[in-house]
């Protein structure tokens, strides 16, 4: 069983080909799907990030664990200004 738990808004980063030549970094809207499943007895509750992939209809997916979960959330705490 799986429970969506919030979906992030943020924007998304494409270089593309200048019309003067050369790169550009253009940015979209995009968002991040959160859900939390059961990765199973061995594992337990797990995180599913899911990103769209901008120009198709399919997703990318990362799945972490409750150890990686808080792996995160530390490196998160240790480089930004947060509790």
């Amino acid at each position: 069983m799986s429970t969506e738990l919030k979906s992030i808004q943020g924007r998304h980063e494409k270089t593309e080909m200048a019309p003067q030549g050369g790169y550009e970094t253009v940015y979209s809207n995009s968002a991040m799907s959160l859900t939390r499943f059961a990765g199973g007895p061995e594992i337990g509750p797990m995180l599913q990030i899911t990103l769209p992939q901008h120009g198709d209809d399919y997703f990318s997916h990362i799945q972490l664990s409750q150890e990686q979960i808080q792996e995160l959330v530390n490196e998160l705490r240790n480089h930004f200004d947060i509790k």
